[in-house]
């Protein structure tokens, strides 16, 4: 993701660069695990009790070190962003109008997913977070995946006005082939016509 190799590229401009950055990340994230559920009361009292395991359970569980370049390591960068998108999404709860927050919530998931893909698909965790606290507005789904489908094209647009055209957001997830094996051409065209 365009993000994630910016971060490689400074990483790598000093040896012990990437130790301080883990460390600083850790703790970022760690405190703002703290804030997000005392403030979203999951934990019933309030706590600083995800403050202390997210170092311990990274330690444990982490392979490579928390900047490890090939998964970990990219989901580190993203999570910040991740956990802001959580908070701002909990907060609709106490406000009478949630458009806003909702959009913040896509806008920041789609700047973690520039750092990791997969945090793109967490959208579904709003809109379930979303059918859980208000009633159905179709608008307050199409929210947050606006604003998570606007940065992957104002990224987009940016690596083209810089040179950089090797990356397409709706190839990313998708690689397109040549050719559809026969088997497989009935339900190509099927899907297709269901899409059109």
């Amino acid at each position: 993701m365009p993000l994630t190799i910016l971060v490689q590229q400074f990483l790598g401009l000093a040896s012990w660069l990437p130790g301080v950055v883990g460390m600083v990340l850790t703790a970022i994230i760690a405190i703002q695990l703290a804030g997000f559920s005392n403030n979203a009361e999951l934990l019933g009292r309030r706590n600083h009790l995800p403050a202390l395991l997210f170092p311990l359970l990274l330690a444990v569980l982490g392979r490579g070190g928390p900047l490890d370049p090939m998964g970990s390591g990219a989901a580190m960068f993203g999570m910040p962003m991740v956990i802001l998108a959580l908070d701002r999404t909990l907060s609709i709860a106490n406000m009478g109008r949630a458009m806003g927050a909702l959009f913040d919530a896509g806008v920041l998931l789609g700047i973690a997913a520039m750092f990791y893909l997969p945090y793109a698909f967490l959208v579904v965790v709003v809109w379930a977070s979303v059918s859980v606290i208000r009633p159905f507005q179709w608008r307050e789904y199409i929210v947050p995946l606006l604003g998570c489908a606007i940065i992957f094209y104002l990224t987009w647009a940016a690596l083209v006005l810089f040179g950089k055209e090797g990356w397409d957001p709706l190839r990313t997830v998708v690689q397109p082939t040549d050719r559809v094996p026969v088997a497989h051409r009935v339900w190509w065209i099927a899907l297709n016509a269901w899409m059109a």
